[in-house]
């Protein structure tokens, strides 16, 4: 039986975690991710973007072009 907030696998669910908890460190703060509680967000019109690597620079340039998984602070 697993643990309540845990799947079958142990491993904590995706509603169990901040939406920012994969966001690199230097934009707490700046930035928060929303809508998705996933490191990384496959086949945007822009490529793969990880947020746990993610600049300043590519933040602002992410927000600015609309992508909606990416919000100003």
């Amino acid at each position: 039986m697993a643990k309540q907030g845990k799947n079958d696998s142990g491993v904590q669910g995706a509603a169990d975690q901040p939406e920012n908890e994969h966001l690199n460190p230097a934009l707490e703060g700046k930035f928060k991710v929303v809508g998705t509680h996933c490191p990384i967000v496959l086949n945007t019109s822009i490529g793969d973007i990880d947020f746990r690597t993610l600049t300043e620079e590519q933040a602002e340039k992410l927000v600015t072009d609309g992508l909606p998984w990416l919000q100003k602070v």
